[in-house]
């Protein structure tokens, strides 16, 4: 369902007055200013910790000023419970199966040393290389380890920046590095059109270790805790402990935002930027008896959003489900870049006199190596590719984690099974990989990927 936004942008943040007022839906930027796009993937966030979900702790207020402002896809399935497939399906518009990098059970380092790191096949297109051909200055500033220049993820930039040594040195990754090399790119007059994609890790584990994150939700008991993976047991007052330290870096995460619109604000570059924001897969709270992520397929590791913030987007909200592979048809419609015909995703952009309201029924995928997962609305599908069980339960309109299964009409999980017996059938298991360095692997155990 799509609902017309309101004008009121940073209540209780910024003052952005008369700037953002210029933003209107369908005007594209001016040609004697320059324009910037950026793309802010923030790993780990999981989207009804945001205060605009009505989450009961203010973690969010930029997110909710640009949601209210922008093109708000409240609805967002990813395809992928893991950093690299699912960020690959979003800069690529294909599915994991399609691409080939999943993780496997002896691929994987959940628990165990990873024998290779995944790489980027050159042959999908990502966003970059669309902005890159457009005649876009293309930058990326990246804090995962996992998404290394030297796996791929370099194809389609003209500065590529890893911000590692000095992030992990320190053993936590701060987005504020990310913002100075962001910044330092725009500062130069020659990029008339600029295409930035910033990847911060701040709300990724471990929760603790980053001094600049204020102790605005600390509890007085408990514990902070973290695994990747099933815990046998955990408090309630760890829990919360837990989750309170999650929620000090998401609000961290939206003053770096804040600060990135401060600054195109005084460098006279808001008018024409536009703004995309979404997450790659959330995290656990022993919802499923576990912590962390990349083990499973319920819905609080699936479920994201994306906002998409400037003049050649709309103020409207969609509630609807869409995929995550819809991400970069809706960007290239936005900007009028014509997609490869052949990309899995569709445009989430609102026409005139459409009935978004009551969009066609449509499928969802989205899958980790041993498991494949189907979205047909209101159901969900979890397949084990081993052993063929499959479990389904009602999800309903806004994606709710799922709890006691239940079966869907005969016809419809028919269906379900036909479409990830397909996946199963279609999938590429040997992706392309290069084996993992011992600097990645300092990285990733610091990350809370290897015990």
């Amino acid at each position: 369902m799509v609902k017309a936004g309101r004008w009121s942008f940073w209540t209780g943040a910024i003052a952005l007055v008369g700037v953002l007022g210029l933003s209107l839906a369908g005007c594209a930027a001016t040609d004697d200013n320059r324009e910037s796009v950026i793309l802010i993937v923030i790993d780990a966030l999981r989207r009804d910790h945001l205060s605009c979900y009505g989450y009961p702790r203010r973690t969010s207020p930029t997110l909710d000023g640009l949601a209210r402002e922008g093109l708000f896809l409240e609805n967002v399935v990813v395809h992928a419970p893991q950093t690299v497939p699912s960020t690959v399906s979003l800069l690529t518009s294909r599915l994991p199966y399609q691409h080939g990098i999943q993780y496997w059970p002896g691929q994987n380092s959940f628990g165990r040393v990873p024998r290779s790191v995944p790489v980027l096949d050159d042959g999908w297109k990502t966003m970059a290389e669309y902005f890159d051909d457009a005649g876009y200055a293309t930058m990326a500033a990246v804090a995962n380890p996992w998404l290394k220049a030297a796996y791929g993820f370099a194809q389609g930039f003209d500065q590529y920046w890893e911000d590692d040594c000095r992030l992990y040195g320190r053993d936590f990754c701060d987005g504020a590095d990310l913002n100075e090399a962001a910044k330092a790119f725009l500062q130069e007059e020659e990029h008339e059109r600029s295409f930035l994609y910033l990847h911060y890790m701040d709300v990724h584990s471990p929760y603790v270790g980053n001094p600049h994150v204020e102790p605005a939700f600390h509890l007085t008991e408990g514990k902070y805790v973290y695994t990747n993976g099933p815990i046998p047991h955990l408090s309630s007052e760890d829990l919360e402990y837990t989750k309170s330290r999650y929620d000090e870096k998401i609000l961290y995460v939206d003053g770096l935002i804040r600060d990135l619109l401060d600054f195109l604000e005084a460098e006279g570059l808001l008018d024409d930027a536009t703004i995309i924001i979404t997450s790659d897969h959330g995290d656990e709270f022993f919802e499923h008896g576990g912590l962390g992520h990349g083990h499973t397929l319920y819905s609080e590791l699936t479920r994201s959003f994306v906002i998409l913030w400037g003049s050649r987007f709309p103020r409207a909200s969609v509630s609807s489900y869409r995929a995550a592979v819809d991400t970069l048809p809706t960007v290239l419609d936005g900007f009028g870049i014509e997609p490869d015909p052949s990309l899995e995703g569709v445009s989430a952009l609102p026409r005139k006199g459409e009935d978004v309201s009551a969009p066609e029924p449509r499928a969802i995928i989205t899958e980790i190596g041993p498991q494949k997962a189907v979205i047909l609305e209101p159901w969900k599908m979890i397949m084990e590719v081993q052993t063929g069980r499959v479990r389904f339960f009602n999800i309903g309109s806004r994606g709710a984690i799922e709890a006691e299964e239940q079966m869907p009409p005969p016809h419809v999980a028919r269906q379900m099974r036909e479409i990830a017996e397909d996946v199963i059938r279609r999938a590429e298991k040997d992706s392309k990989s290069v084996p993992a360095d011992a600097k990645t692997l300092r990285q990733l155990r610091a990350l809370g990927y290897m015990e």
